[in-house]
């Protein structure tokens, strides 16, 4: 079913995400509508609500106080959100699907 295999793709691209990381690390979903994917995003994660955060612009990515977190974003965000983020360090770690949608995962670390 292609429904099925879409919400699949969510669900295996979180877990592939997650377990590349410490389950201490918050993840930041950037410029994706918690009201659409980013719901979906949240509900396939396995992290609590106070590790997941909404950040829905350049200056609340830039903001983000976690000295190193988890990064989702649709790929076309990738530059946007590479350029919000100019001080710190960002090693990619996993691109996928969220329904049609293709998003990336990314590590951001501390201050460089």
């Amino acid at each position: 079913e292609p429904g099925i295999s879409r919400r699949e793709s969510g669900r295996i691209f979180m877990e592939k995400a997650e377990s590349s990381i410490s389950s201490d690390i918050p993840i930041v979903i950037y410029r994706i509508n918690p009201d659409g994917d980013g719901l979906k995003i949240a509900l396939y994660s396995s992290r609590s609500p106070d590790y997941l955060v909404f950040a829905r612009s350049d200056t609340a990515l830039s903001t983000v106080s976690a000295p190193e977190f988890l990064l989702i974003t649709y790929e076309k965000r990738i530059k946007d959100a590479e350029n919000a983020l100019s001080a710190r360090t960002i090693k990619r770690m996993v691109k996928g699907l969220v329904h049609s949608r293709q998003v990336a995962a990314m590590l951001v670390l501390a201050d460089r």
